[in-house]
């Protein structure tokens, strides 16, 4: 097992159940984008939040996770899931085996993350949809925490490891890079905006002030 992963493994003990789909999470607004019907693999489901909800969209739903820990979690609410380490590809999937892949708040935490969305794009049948949300480096709250308080902004609420065991930082352009370089095409991009004060603004996410600065976090969805 590698470091990484015993760290990641470490991280799941103790840990409270993670929340569903509460409206305004990253969960939530990846159930909205998500196809119905076909096959969905949810790459990092952690203890299966997010892929409890999006089986009733879908007609199979999969994860793969990790940690151990996680992972028994999951099963025991009845879900499909494959442990494996996300950092060691390819998957035990064959090519073009799933209409939709969801990849949550998981590409920070993987040491490169250009191999697992072209391994996402090897799993995807010929104009599947990918899903992927990751904190946004450019909202004016981490903005402002560089440039006036001089420090690095925070990505995440996890207290272990260090900022939740993120390694990489996003904006937009850099996913849209990405998933452009694995081979697929953006189609939409929007911003998640959790907070309940700010709701008002989830309806234009999509518009580019929105978006870029007032959004905690990005999804986009992409085509192969």
């Amino acid at each position: 097992m590698s470091s990484l992963l015993e760290g990641y493994q470490a991280s799941w003990r103790g840990k409270l159940r993670t929340p569903g789909c509460v409206r305004g999470s990253r969960q939530w607004e990846a159930l909205r984008a998500l196809p119905l019907g076909g096959s969905l693999l949810d790459l990092g489901c952690g203890d299966g939040g997010f892929l409890l909800e999006a089986q009733n969209r879908c007609d199979e739903a999969l994860g793969v996770e990790g940690s151990t820990e996680a992972a028994e979690r999951a099963t025991r609410q009845g879900l499909r899931v494959v442990q494996a380490d996300l950092t060691e590809l390819p998957l035990p999937f064959p090519d073009k085996r799933f209409d939709s892949v969801t990849c949550l708040d998981v590409i920070e935490h993987v040491p490169d993350p250009r191999t697992l969305l072209s391994e996402a794009a090897r799993l995807l049948r010929p104009g599947g949809t990918l899903i992927v949300t990751t904190p946004n480096i450019r909202y004016l709250k981490r903005i402002g925490a560089l440039l006036f308080a001089g420090r690095f902004p925070k990505t995440s609420q996890d207290p272990e490891p260090y900022d939740g065991g993120h390694f990489h930082f996003f904006t937009f352009k850099d996913i849209t890079t990405l998933i452009d370089a694995a081979g697929m095409r953006t189609v939409t991009r929007r911003g998640i905006i959790p907070s309940r004060t700010m709701s008002p603004l989830r309806a234009v996410s999509g518009w580019w002030p929105v978006r870029e600065f007032l959004s905690d976090g990005a999804l986009l969805t992409a085509r192969k």
